[in-house]
């Protein structure tokens, strides 16, 4: 199976919380033979690519791929609100699309809520 993990931040140093669950059940589902990827919101500097009005970050975790997303002009309301996070729907749908994912587990919602906008006939969906 594809499985794709949203959270609201990424890490590969984080040690607890949110993030070191999400990764733990990457690795363990990857090792169990599905194919899994992290798709999260991003504050941290790093190399972004600018894809219209996102910025975009591609890079891998104990050899899962992480996707990190940032809007250009983040709206204040950016933790809550849905209409905020449009460009954020519409770069997932496509990902969904196009990487074929069978399963979306979002561990954290805040600031990637609207990944689960495109889904509501979605087979499969945990939060």
């Amino acid at each position: 199976m594809r499985i794709l993990y949203a959270l609201h931040q990424f890490s590969a140093n984080a040690g607890t919380g949110t993030e070191k669950i999400t990764s733990n059940l990457a690795i363990s589902l990857q090792r169990a033979g599905h194919q899994t990827e992290i798709i999260a919101y991003g504050n941290t500097p790093g190399k972004f690519k600018n894809k219209g009005r996102l910025f975009i970050s591609r890079n891998n975790y104990e050899g899962i791929p992480v996707t990190t997303l940032r809007l250009k002009e983040a709206p204040w309301d950016l933790n809550a609100s849905l209409e905020s996070q449009h460009d954020l729907y519409q770069f997932a749908s496509q990902q969904i699309r196009k990487n074929h994912i069978d399963i979306i587990h979002i561990t954290h919602s805040q600031k990637v809520a609207a990944v689960a906008e495109p889904l509501s006939s979605f087979r499969f969906l945990m939060f």
